[in-house]
C-alpha cells in the first residue's frame, strides 16, 4: 500500500494547500474557569474553549511558517484560523504535520466556492481534513465513532473520531504509529461555509488525554446570525 500522508489544514488539505493558512478573526481569550480558556470569533460566530496551558499559534505565526503571510487568497479565503499545542515544549511544526505526541488544535472557518458550495456535502466534510473513505478502503482507517448532526440555526455536519496509519495500514508493527483524530465539521444553511475542527495527536496520547480532547470538541460551537 502506499504511505499515507497527511492531507489537510497546512501539510494536510488535499484540495486546497492554503486551507489552513487563511486570515484569523479571532477574539481576545477569556478565562473559562476550571483551566480553561474561551475562545471566539465575534465574525464568524465561532467558539470553543482550550486549556489554558496549551499554546496559541496566530494566524501570522503560521502564515509565516508557511510563507503564506503576503497571500491574497490566504488573507480573505479563510475568515478564521487558530492552532494550538498541548506540548510542554510547543511546535509550530506539531500543528504543520506529522503525528503529535501531545494534543494539536486547528480550528478554521473557510469560504466554499462556487464549485464547492455546489458540489458539497456530507462526504465532502467527512474527507475535508483527510481522505477517509480512500483510507478506509486502503486499510489504513479505522473509523470509531460517527454522527451527523443538526445544530441550531440549520447548520449540520459530522462529529467524528478515528484512527489514521501514515504507515499504511492500521495492523500492529514495528514503527507503525497510529494517529487519531477527533474532527467536527459544519457547515451553514446556506453552504457557504465550512466550520472545521480538529484535534489529533497519536492514539496512546490521545487515550491519556481524552477528557480534553472531548472537552474541547463539544465546546465547539456556532451560533445562528
Amino acid at each position: 500500500m502506499l504511505p499515507v500522508r497527511p492531507k489537510g489544514a497546512f501539510a494536510w488539505r488535499r484540495r486546497a494547500p492554503l486551507a489552513v493558512l487563511l486570515a484569523l478573526g479571532i477574539g481576545l481569550p477569556a478565562c473559562a474557569g476550571s483551566g480553561y480558556t474561551y475562545v471566539s470569533s465575534a465574525t464568524t460566530r465561532t467558539y470553543f474553549r482550550v486549556p489554558s496551558s496549551w499554546k496559541l499559534f496566530t494566524k501570522q505565526q503560521l502564515l509565516v511558517a508557511a510563507n503564506l503571510e503576503d497571500s491574497p487568497q490566504a488573507a480573505t479565503s479563510f475568515p478564521f484560523l487558530a492552532g494550538y499545542d498541548a506540548d510542554p515544549d510547543p511546535s509550530i511544526q506539531h500543528i504543520l504535520g506529522g503525528i503529535p505526541q501531545f494534543p494539536v488544535v486547528m480550528a478554521e472557518v473557510q469560504k466554499l466556492s462556487p464549485t464547492g458550495h455546489d458540489q458539497f456535502s456530507v462526504q465532502s466534510i467527512r474527507n475535508a481534513v483527510y481522505a477517509v473513505d480512500q483510507l478506509l478502503q486502503q486499510d489504513a482507517a479505522d473509523i470509531l465513532s460517527y454522527k451527523e448532526v443538526v445544530v441550531s440555526g440549520g447548520y449540520h455536519g459530522i462529529r467524528m473520531v478515528y484512527n489514521l496509519s501514515l504507515a499504511g495500514n492500521l495492523n500492529v508493527v514495528e514503527g507503525n504509529q497510529v494517529m487519531r483524530v477527533n474532527q467536527v465539521g459544519l457547515v451553514d444553511p446556506a453552504a457557504s461555509l465550512l466550520y472545521l475542527l480538529v484535534i489529533r495527536c497519536s492514539a496512546e496520547c490521545y487515550k491519556h488525554n481524552q477528557t480534553a480532547i472531548n472537552q474541547v470538541s463539544s465546546s465547539f460551537t456556532v451560533r445562528a446570525h
